[in-house]
């Protein structure tokens, strides 16, 4: 016995003298343990290892329920990650080519195997198979951060006219709604109107126009409007959080949106009869990796929907005996210690046999080549967090399917970058008296022209298309009570204008609001840590920002 973990290995072989002498050659092999199970039909062998995972496979291609390469064809299409040799009677190079190409790791001479040619070639085969697995590994890893990447790159072209199309949207519902008023006391009017003439024309008109269901109709159409804008932000905002996945970012992270991220990801692959329910609970912020936390729970929603997509069809009963269908259910919950995230569904199960293996890599119980790292990699960042992931069957009574818990300590361990010199700034509610002079700064003038629309009523707004012409107006003495400035322009960007008031003013430094359109370079994120400011991700919230102007301008 060497002491560590045995090689499972599936010997199909329809020979019983071949089935004894080669179990007995790895019975006596010193540098490695083997647990041999043996199957002499292919079906059998293929249900075999369905039923539980294996290491290599061997094969004859002579067998009484298949022959020759389709015997091979068969095996490797319904485990095409499993090592497989291909074991032969002949020395034959011809039928050793054509075995490789049909997905043969090598193919082994009967007679001419020893002890040591035969562990040799199962060890290289895993060897070259746990390479293969962990270059997917990297593939995907590298799929999901160029995705981040392209995302974040369009982010800003995206956010930035979504800020005034946003802007514009919301002056329009203020404009819609005071018409719809004056409409209204137009009504009003009418019914009490004497002179029959003019009741009849101011009616005629009204109703020609349909005046009131085009304005039901305009506020509708802003509704959907600004529905349709947002979606568009969040998916971008959601692909651009992989930007960065195999970069360590610590930062206080709501988990609720890390879940609810997830799950928008996870969505658009929800197959027809399969439902997603989520129950968040208010959770305090934890110091975490955002992006981490997301894919961990994304790997565990995909684990999830695959199990209820295998029982589609089939009725699946809880809660008593009404049918629910497939659901998967997300939760979080607060602990007295921690934090914890809840994946359940009423899927096909976990297989007993894989249960102890769960969170090992490249262990897998899908019948498609999955590459079984999803719940491993999901386990690795629970541990990052100094917490764990747990499983649990549900397979007892009406339940059916499975549990997985992420539990996160209030206290990860993880340090916020320059976390003692980073102020908590609070957006007061209360609105101080007196009209302030506000200066936008932006590349995009229809952003500005929409900031001066939606927001020149409670400001006095003046605008900059670009740092150097922030810079001209300062030089002319004009004076500001706040200045709302986005980081990433041309020429003279954020960062340089608020250096170059740091020198002027400091204290009118203090009073810059920063906006981001979300992609940020390393000189720009270096920027965004060292100020105390306050940053706004666009599309920005008027109505959060019209109130940091009026806490920051009374200052």
């Amino acid at each position: 016995m060497t002491g560590g973990p045995a090689v499972k290995v599936v010997l199909i072989e329809d020979n019983r003298a071949d089935v004894i002498r080669i179990s007995k050659m790895l019975a006596r092999d010193e540098t490695q343990d083997y647990k041999v199970q043996h199957r002499d039909k292919l079906q059998d062998g293929i249900a075999l290892c369905s039923s539980e995972p294996h290491d290599v496979a061997l094969l004859d291609l002579t067998l009484t329920d298949s022959w020759g390469l389709d015997t091979l064809k068969s095996f490797v299409a319904a485990h095409p990650g499993l090592p497989t040799f291909v074991l032969t009677g002949l020395d034959d190079r011809e039928i050793g080519l054509s075995a490789v190409r049909a997905g043969a790791q090598d193919y082994l001479v009967k007679d001419d195997i020893d002890v040591r040619g035969l562990s040799r070639a199962l060890r290289y085969a895993r060897e070259r198979h746990g390479l293969d697995k962990l270059r997917e590994r990297l593939r995907v890893s590298e799929r999901l951060a160029a995705i981040g990447r392209l995302s974040g790159g369009v982010a800003h072209q995206i956010n930035n006219p979504a800020t005034f199309i946003l802007a514009n949207l919301s002056l329009m519902r203020q404009h819609t709604g005071a018409v719809t008023g004056a409409l209204n006391a137009v009504y009003k009017h009418l019914a009490t109107e004497t002179d029959p003439k003019r009741r009849s024309a101011l009616t005629k008109a009204l109703s020609q126009a349909h005046a009131r269901e085009a304005m039901t109709e305009t506020a509708t159409m802003i509704d959907e409007s600004e529905g349709g804008i947002r979606r568009i932000v969040a998916v971008v905002k959601e692909l651009s959080a992989f930007a960065d996945i195999d970069v360590e970012r610590v930062e206080l992270v709501d988990i609720n949106q890390a879940v609810e991220m997830a799950v928008g990801l996870a969505r658009a692959q929800f197959p027809s009869g399969v439902a997603v329910q989520t129950s968040l609970e208010d959770l305090p912020y934890l110091s975490a990796d955002r992006s981490k936390i997301t894919q961990a729970v994304l790997n565990l929603l995909q684990n999830a929907i695959e199990a209820c997509d295998e029982l589609r069809g089939r009725a699946v009963y809880i809660e008593g005996e009404r049918d629910l269908g497939q659901v998967v259910q997300v939760s979080t919950i607060a602990r007295p210690t921690g934090i914890q995230v809840l994946v359940r569904d009423n899927g096909v199960g976990v297989p007993v046999a894989l249960r102890d293996k769960l969170f090992q890599p490249f262990v897998s119980g899908k019948s498609q080549d999955r590459t079984g790292l999803g719940l491993p990699l999901a386990a690795d960042v629970a541990r990052w967090h100094g917490g764990e992931l747990e499983y649990q069957p549900l397979d007892g009574g009406h339940e059916r399917g499975s549990l997985f818990t992420i539990t996160l300590p209030f206290d990860t361990g993880l340090a916020l970058p320059d976390a003692d010199e980073q102020p908590v700034v609070a957006v007061a509610d209360d609105q101080p008296r007196g009209r302030k002079r506000v200066l936008f700064v932006d590349d995009e003038v229809t952003i500005l022209v929409a900031y001066r629309r939606a927001l020149g009523r409670r400001f006095d707004v003046e605008i900059a298309d670009g740092g150097e012409k922030a810079i001209a107006m300062l030089d002319q003495g004009r004076v500001f009570d706040a200045i709302v400035c986005d980081i990433m322009m041309p020429g003279v960007d954020g960062e340089a204008l608020y250096d170059e008031i740091m020198r002027r003013d400091t204290e009118l430094a203090q009073r810059i609001v920063f906006c981001t359109g979300g992609t940020f370079t390393s000189r720009s994120s270096t920027f965004a840590a060292r100020i105390p400011n306050l940053i706004f991700e666009k599309p920005v919230d008027l109505g959060l920002l019209e109130r940091a102007i009026s806490q920051i301008a009374a200052k």
